[in-house]
């Protein structure tokens, strides 16, 4: 039986496609400035323009016990490797599946789900005290009323678990980041970028014999401008195209789910049939190369949103503030580099620990008759010292690299007579040639010789299979976390620097490593049991504490004022 999301191309492939969000008329008035930066001038304003009024009331929540929140998603941070821009999402995702399963009844009273999020969300520290007005709350109800209408209807229309379950976790994700969007409004601003991004990729660049009609070409370019500037993983994508596949899904209300619940699912398989398209990786790697001005420029407009006219329309000016961004952003990259390190070494031996503490140690005790030291002591400081040494080659980039970032802004700002398209191809290579199958024979050859040197030497200091099995798994997730580290490091770098020989061979060398450690992140993901125990033994019970103690601090806080501020008659 074919899966939800095996489905068959349709016949038209535009009967569900729109346009990307429509752009302003304006003309445009200075004939200095492109269009799209026309756009952006017009539309990217500061969160602050679109505030509700400072006299609306806000959620406010008592912090007495906050920082015990805050430190448990500290810790659960670090053990569920995730990117920091990521982990208010993937909280508000984690915290609706375990009201869900904690208390289904909470699921008749909306509006008291989406105050509870909101609290735990504040206690968390994902959300400021005392900011979020009381109307996005009535919003999230709203939007938790709507999906939780969609997932009952997804179980009475389908008899297959499996496929329920499949579909049900898909819009469990994308209403997780309906709610972000909700709480967070500066994230709307996110589809005015993408369709400013994609009009000028398109005006300067040429598709080269690629098979994609133009609206599979513009679906592609939004997932990979989605992930490329803004980082974004598969459940924000989904969310996205969502709202690009059905853009009035937004005001759909829950009276109106049941007719469109077919309408969904269909848009659904399709976007996953988008997201898996073999063609996505190496465009992927044309836009990449392309992003680092638009995070420059939209840091420019957002800081000083009533001067941005006059700062781009000055070619001094905008050089002088890129300049000064680009230093200040470069000074980030250490700390940066510092909280990634931090966070794989507490993932990597926090993981290392409770393997030792339910395999190797208890494997060595009872097989091999005592614990042996050396093993691992090596496998707690070898992962060390690679992410240190990974943490020392870092460098931040210099004044020629600034250079090149204002000239690609430039490029962008400021109309040019002459557009002369840069040629591309996304083309997927022939991988039934007979050099190509000489090449992966020669690459499994050269996986197997790293491992077989590797257990050699291992086995010679006393490795048991275990502690062997578990040495491999650290060093390709120290190797995968320490290269995840170095391209974060270098996403502001646009100047190419040559590879030198031995960097080279060490590429080489390590990448059946690399290869191993990808795998293995995607399986722990899977099966990652501790974080599990953490969500329903630990974080259950501590949410519901802190809870508690609000409720006991509002109850003082009444008898006060009436003992107190109440005037005697």
């Amino acid at each position: 039986m074919k899966t939800i999301f095996q489905v068959k191309q349709v016949e038209n492939e535009n009967s569900l496609l729109s346009d990307f969000p429509p752009r302003s008329e304006k003309n445009n008035s200075n004939n200095l400035l492109t269009p799209e930066t026309e756009i952006l001038l017009d539309y990217y304003q500061p969160l602050s323009d679109k505030r509700i009024k400072s006299s609306e009331p806000k959620i406010r929540v008592g912090e007495t016990l906050g920082i015990l929140a805050v430190a448990y998603e500290r810790i659960r941070n670090a053990l569920d490797y995730k990117g920091e821009h990521l982990l208010r999402r993937n909280a508000i995702e984690r915290i609706l599946r375990r009201q869900l399963w904690e208390n289904p009844a909470i699921a008749r009273d909306t509006q008291k789900f989406a105050d509870l999020l909101i609290k735990e969300l504040i206690w968390a520290r994902y959300l400021k005290n005392n900011s979020v007005p009381k109307s996005r709350s009535k919003k999230v109800a709203q939007v938790i009323t709507k999906y939780l209408k969609l997932l009952g209807l997804l179980s009475d229309k389908y008899n297959d678990r499996k496929q329920t379950r499949v579909l049900s976790d898909w819009f469990l994700g994308v209403i997780s980041a309906e709610i972000e969007e909700i709480l967070d409004p500066s994230l709307l601003k996110v589809g005015v970028l993408v369709s400013v991004i994609s009009s000028w990729f398109n005006k300067k660049f040429e598709w080269e014999n690629s098979e994609l009609n133009k609206a599979e070409k513009n679906i592609q370019l939004n997932i990979v401008i989605h992930k490329s500037l803004f980082k974004s993983d598969q459940v924000r994508v989904r969310y996205h195209l969502l709202k690009y596949f059905y853009p009035s899904w937004g005001g759909v209300l829950e009276d109106e789910v049941g007719k469109r619940t077919s309408q969904l699912v269909r848009i659904s398989q399709k976007i996953e049939h988008q997201l898996s398209s073999p063609y996505q990786p190496k465009l992927y790697r044309v836009v990449q190369k392309e992003i680092v001005q638009f995070q420059i420029l939209t840091e420019i407009i957002e800081r000083k949103p009533k001067e941005a006219r006059n700062i781009l329309s000055n070619p001094e000016k905008l050089a002088a503030e890129t300049s000064g961004i680009c230093e200040n952003k470069y000074n980030e990259i250490g700390r940066r580099v510092n909280r990634g390190i931090v966070r794989s070494i507490i993932y990597i031996f926090s993981t290392k620990i409770l393997l030792a503490l339910i395999i190797e140690i208890p494997y060595e005790h009872y097989f091999l008759g005592g614990i042996k030291p050396v093993p691992i002591g090596i496998n707690l400081i070898i992962p060390l010292i690679l992410m240190l040494v990974v943490g020392l080659s870092i460098k931040k980039p210099g004044s020629d690299n600034t250079r090149v970032i204002i000239e690609r802004i430039s490029d962008f700002v400021y109309n040019t007579q002459n557009v002369e398209k840069t040629t591309f191809s996304i083309a997927l290579k022939n991988q039934n040639t007979r050099m190509h199958r000489i090449f992966w024979l020669f690459y499994a050859f050269l996986f197997l010789l790293i491992i077989g040197v590797i257990s050699f030497i291992l086995f010679k200091t006393t490795f048991s299979i275990v502690s062997g099995l578990i040495f491999f798994m650290f060093l390709s997730l120290v190797l995968l976390f320490g290269f995840r580290v170095r391209f974060s490091a270098s996403e502001l770098k646009v100047t190419t620097k040559k590879e030198g020989f031995f960097s080279h061979i060490l590429t080489n060398l390590s990448l059946p490593l690399l290869n191993l450690g990808v795998w293995m992140t995607s399986q722990l993901s899977k099966i990652n049991f501790l974080t599990v125990a953490l969500d329903f033994l630990i974080e259950a019970p501590l949410k519901s504490i802190l809870g508690v103690f609000q409720e006991w601090a509002s109850f003082i806080k009444e008898r006060r004022e009436e003992v107190i501020e109440v005037p005697e008659n």
